[in-house]
């Protein structure tokens, strides 16, 4: 198996993050104003339209790359021309990170559940999205 350092690092950025969300301990107050079932479904929706918004402006800029990779663990995630890179990185992240709190949240604090959910919400959003733009804009991807 190729050693590639790429892996390590966003593998290290998850660590990191899970981590500093494990010290900052579960969530003990309401967001203002207060999440629902709504808010929650808003930003799960916002992950994946936000995401497709965002990339169509990138399909258009000239800047961006030719031809996008796709998203993979073993790609440098910082790279400006290839957006999709960063996003997928970005959508672990918020999941990672959040699940930490989720689980922290409903063993001391469970009232506070939904609050904890919103970020994992939209990091699933996200990586749906994700996924959805290899469909969307295909013919901007590698074939593999």
């Amino acid at each position: 198996m190729k050693n590639n350092k790429w892996l390590f690092i966003r593998f290290g950025l998850l660590v990191a993050s899970a981590v500093m969300y494990s010290m900052l301990g579960p969530l003990t107050e309401h967001a203002s104003p207060p999440i629902g079932i709504s808010a929650l479904m808003a930003g799960f929706i916002f992950g994946i339209i936000g995401l497709q918004f965002v990339l169509a402006i990138q399909f258009k800029n000239r800047f961006s790359a030719e031809v996008w990779a796709p998203p993979s663990w073993n790609t440098n995630p910082f790279q400006m021309k290839q957006p999709i890179q960063c996003f997928h990185l970005g959508a672990w992240l918020f999941i990672t990170s959040s699940f930490i709190t989720v689980l922290l949240t409903w063993i001391k604090s469970p009232k506070y559940i939904l609050d904890a959910l919103m970020p994992l919400a939209i990091g699933v959003g996200l990586l749906i999205g994700v996924h959805l733009a290899r469909l969307l804009f295909r013919s901007k991807f590698k074939t593999v």
